[in-house]
């Protein structure tokens, strides 16, 4: 949407059109703490060792409760 309104937007830096609406959290945070994160509309960027090495979702957790509870 940023280039069809402004094709100058092509040169312009990532980082100014990322939302930053996460939550950086470590891969041991409990179920209960994504649901909270999930509640307040974001989305969890696991991180391990300085590193992102996961990307949960809203729907993320839904797939898994619905695994679980299978």
């Amino acid at each position: 949407n940023a280039l069809i309104r402004d094709p100058a937007n092509l040169n312009r830096s990532v980082a100014d059109f990322v939302d930053q609406n996460y939550t950086i959290v470590p891969p041991d945070t409990p179920i209960s703490r994504l649901a909270a994160v999930f509640a307040e509309g974001k989305v969890a960027l696991v991180q391990q060792e300085g590193k992102i090495t996961g990307l949960l979702t809203k729907i993320d957790l839904i797939d898994h409760m619905a695994r679980v509870l299978r």
